[in-house]
């Protein structure tokens, strides 16, 4: 996994000045409820949204299907800021089929489980299916490679670095876990991005 600057995932206007109208007490009283809390869909945003802040914590959100899962944690994002939520997708196979899951998936379930070992506030969305899949216990080395500019590093040796992690070596990056080099120039693509980076090494 590479991780990158964090830039914007979609560009909504904030609505963060919204969660202060929700006082902490009521917050409070709704996390300590021992009852079910009915929920109007259209508030569950920033309900999820006012509970993570107030907590400093994650929170774990399980909606019926994926395609709820990305509206749910965009309309998050609103109130958070685009580091607010995530989703945390399940595999698209069945268990016995002889197929594995996507690069993508298996990208960004990384990244959710990442983000969960620095904690803060953030809404974890995910489907029945994605919270009951097992995953691995985190490796004490999750492999993570961070560019910074400035930084005096071997490209071959970086390069070689990235297929240690699973990464392919072509010609051109058009797909995620992908790689090519071409002189002073990086391409990848990282399994958990949006899009493919680029890095050019001067000197």
């Amino acid at each position: 996994m590479v991780m990158q600057s964090s830039e914007c995932k979609d560009q909504v206007a904030s609505l963060a000045p919204l969660l202060d109208l929700l006082p902490d007490e009521r917050v409070r009283a709704l996390v300590g409820a021992r009852a079910p809390v009915a929920v109007p869909e259209p508030a569950l945003p920033f309900l999820l949204a006012s509970i993570a802040r107030h907590l400093k914590s994650p929170v774990l959100a399980i909606v019926a299907r994926s395609e709820e899962a990305e509206t749910l944690a965009n309309d998050v994002r609103a109130f958070l800021g685009p580091a607010g939520a995530e989703v945390f997708p399940g595999w698209e196979v069945l268990p016995g089929e002889p197929v594995s899951p996507s690069v993508e998936s298996m990208g960004r379930r990384l990244q959710v489980l990442y983000r969960l070992t620095d904690g803060g506030a953030m809404v974890v969305v995910t489907t029945a299916q994605g919270a009951t899949q097992l995953v691995a216990p985190p490796s004490p080395d999750l492999g993570i490679v961070s560019l910074t500019p400035g930084l005096e590093i071997s490209l071959e040796g970086l390069a070689a670095r990235l297929v240690e992690m699973g990464y392919e070596r072509n010609y051109m990056v058009e797909r995620r876990g992908e790689l090519a080099l071409r002189g002073g120039i990086l391409d990848f693509f990282s399994p958990g991005a949006d899009r493919p980076v680029r890095a050019e090494f001067w000197g």
